[in-house]
């Protein structure tokens, strides 16, 4: 997301609560612009899609989540947004332990091998061309420290900070107006997050995720 003219790029990555920050920001008369090819940039597509020359003129930020939580979201979400479910059974009849060890056992191919992640995971590997600019929520399992892929100091937000108090928001945006965050794409569980994690898939979590964990400051076991 790009404001212009207040000289502001906000990092967005999949499931860190981007719907409900965009649609505050839009319900509140503030001008941006999203990249059309891709609905979740790193910030290197940001700078090659706005042709932006010196960023250094620009202050970054970043929407983070817990990790363990979002990973919760990405397991129902996920499942939601496929439309063919019998084509995908065997993914959506996954439990979360069967998913996390798919995810964490993969997610290293995102980097440069989409295409396998996405058949060991989806046994399609085209599952990500199928819903573009999306990719079928391929990004949800990406580290969320890979979004500042540039050589750039970064604020980071957390979403679970801004639930509780957006005047941090309304500083950064230099705004008097009263904001509220509304809940999208929320999953409506009744159980909570931190009863879905064995302590091996815990595990698994923090080794795989360690720099979200130690660069955004959560912590490494499940509230």
């Amino acid at each position: 997301m790009l404001l212009r003219y207040k000289k502001i790029i906000f990092l967005l990555p999949p499931k860190t609560g981007s719907s409900s920050f965009v649609k505050m920001l839009k319900d509140n008369g503030f001008e941006f612009e999203m990249v059309k090819t891709q609905l979740h940039p790193f910030l290197s597509e940001i700078i090659k899609y706005y042709k932006i020359e010196d960023i250094s003129e620009y202050k970054i930020y970043q929407l983070c989540r817990n990790p363990f939580d979002r990973m919760v979201s990405s397991f129902y979400f996920q499942k939601k947004i496929i439309k063919d479910k019998k084509r995908y059974r065997e993914f959506i009849d996954l439990s979360f332990d069967d998913f996390i060890k798919l995810i964490t056992d993969n997610v290293d191919l995102l980097s440069n091998n989409i295409d396998s992640f996405c058949k060991n995971v989806f046994n399609d590997s085209k599952f990500s061309t199928r819903h573009l600019p999306s990719a079928y929520g391929i990004r949800f399992y990406i580290p969320q420290t890979k979004w500042v892929n540039e050589n750039v100091d970064v604020t980071y937000l957390k979403i679970e900070d801004l639930n509780k108090d957006l005047s941090i928001l309304q500083n950064i945006l230099d705004t008097n107006k009263k904001l509220i965050l509304p809940k999208i794409n929320s999953n409506h569980v009744d159980i909570s997050y931190n009863e879905m994690y064995s302590n091996k898939n815990i595990e698994m979590m923090k080794q795989v995720y360690s720099e979200d964990f130690l660069k955004l400051n959560y912590f490494t076991k499940p509230k």
